[in-house]
């Protein structure tokens, strides 16, 4: 996967926390925020959901812990990265044009 060098910092319980960006996507009418926990290309990835109630300035991301959730949002995410990697499941090469975000969605907010 390739890592952005953007980084956005959530607030927890524990402090301030960094990840990094990798692709976002729409579900069910809830946005997903794939990141990883470091720079490394090998990296940890965290599914997030935006939790924020419509209209909310801000969004509300909180990591997916629901196992059946977490493999739906996973599995399009592993389909979006492929599509942007120019693989497709038919063995043929794609377009590059990733489907990351509904273009009703609101913009990406920590």
């Amino acid at each position: 996967m390739e890592h952005t060098s953007e980084k956005i910092i959530f607030e927890t319980e524990n402090g301030p926390e960094e990840y990094y960006p990798l692709d976002q996507t729409r579900l069910n009418g809830r946005d997903y925020l794939l990141a990883a926990v470091s720079e490394d290309p090998d990296a940890e990835v965290v599914i997030f959901r935006d939790d924020s109630a419509p209209g909310d300035p801000e969004a509300l991301y909180v990591p997916v812990e629901d196992e059946v959730e977490q493999d739906a949002v996973l599995h399009i995410f592993e389909e979006i990265l492929a599509d942007e990697d120019g693989d497709t499941d038919d063995g043929t090469e794609g377009d590059g044009i990733g489907g990351s975000a509904d273009p009703d969605s609101r913009e990406e907010r920590s």
